[in-house]
């Protein structure tokens, strides 16, 4: 699922949802909305999909300078200590594991969308603390 930019009168957590059915497929919303001169301004992108995983597509993406600017928010069903540092590392600028509460999907678009290059990676997700 990708979100296109924030609209307080769409929906509750003031978003205008669009949907793919597949890494390829939300490539190519993408690719249309930047034609349209409406581009996402971020995309919630799940772990498991058919045609490419939600790591190639945000690989993909990061590597389009004319897509640089979505920000990516993985959610995964089989999240597992490190993922979240590892998605990091690939470009998503929040993590989060289902099931997802509402509240934890509004914090991690809200930080997703004013965090910026230089700005410490949050991970909004319920996996318990590393410890020593």
């Amino acid at each position: 699922m990708q979100l296109r930019g924030l609209d307080q009168s769409a929906q509750p957590i003031g978003v205008r949802p669009s949907a793919a059915q597949d890494g390829p497929g939300a490539l190519q919303a993408l690719y249309r909305a930047l034609t349209e001169h409406d581009p996402f301004r971020i995309a919630v992108v799940d772990m498991q999909m058919p045609g490419m995983d939600g790591a190639a597509l945000a690989r993909a993406i990061n590597a389009d300078d004319t897509l640089t600017e979505t920000r990516l928010v993985l959610m995964t069903s089989l999240g597992q200590r490190g993922d979240a540092k590892r998605m990091e590392q690939i470009g998503f600028a929040g993590y989060l594991t289902k099931p997802t509460r509402h509240h934890e999907l509004k914090a991690a678009l809200s930080l997703a969308l004013t965090e910026r290059d230089g700005a410490p990676f949050t991970r909004p997700h319920r996996h318990a603390p590393h410890g020593p």
